[in-house]
Parts: structure tokens; sequence; C-alpha cells
């Protein structure tokens, strides 16, 4: 009887530290803040639309607008226990020789968390972090 009486507070010891541990992991996997997307682009290249997604929603904005030089800042909220998963899309179209390019960054607090390039008349860039 006393043994399955320890084995039983051992047991829920073990839980109760387990417990802790994982809302300890999951406070500092916060992700909250300000994601930033700038794009640059080579001469005539104009902005179609960008989609970025994030807490489970969408945030479309379609435009007619040159694109180099535009960025839009995104303050999103940790709402996951998994932490955030933001991802953006952009589209555009360059000079019809196809010599266009569009570079994509996503920032967080001036930090660059990732960047790509689109080359082309169509240019679509898509991407998360």
């Amino acid at each position: 009887m006393r043994t399955k009486r320890y084995i039983a507070w051992v047991a829920l010891f073990a839980l109760a530290l387990g417990l802790m541990a994982c809302n300890k992991d999951s406070d500092s996997k916060k992700d909250d803040g300000k994601y930033t997307v700038e794009i640059s682009a080579s001469e005539g290249v104009m902005l179609e639309s960008i989609i970025a997604t994030y807490d489970g929603a969408a945030s479309n904005m379609s435009t007619k607008t040159k694109a180099d030089g535009f960025s839009r800042t995104y303050d999103v909220k940790d709402t996951s226990s998994a932490g955030v998963v933001f991802s953006v899309s952009v589209s555009a179209f360059g000079k019809e020789d196809n010599s266009s390019t569009m570079t994509v960054k996503i920032t967080k607090g001036g930090k660059e968390l990732k960047k790509s390039t689109a080359q082309g008349r169509i240019l679509v860039v898509v991407m998360g972090v």
C-alpha cells in the first residue's frame, strides 16, 4: 500500500514539474511584435497585391503602386501555443523585356528574418517565418 502511494506522489510531482517546464517554454516563444515587409525593385515595377497572413487571418491589400521603396508594418500578437506564423505573398508586374527584379524582405525589430527575389515580367514572392 505504501509503495503505491509513494509511486503516486512521485508521478504527481513529475507531472507538475513537466507542466511548469512547458509553461516556461511557451512563454519564451512569444513572438509578438511588428513584422515589416520591405520591397525593393527595379524601375517600372508596379505592385499588384500584398497578402499577409498571421493570427489565423489574412490582410489583403490590392494596389497599383511603385514597388521600389514600399514597406508595410503588421502589428502581430502571438495567440497560439506554437508561436507566430507570419507569411506574405507579393505580386507585381515588371517591364515587358523580362529584366525586372523585385526583392522582398521580412524584418522584425530591424533584424532581417527572410529575403527572396523574383525576376521576369510577372513577379511573385511567397515566404513565411
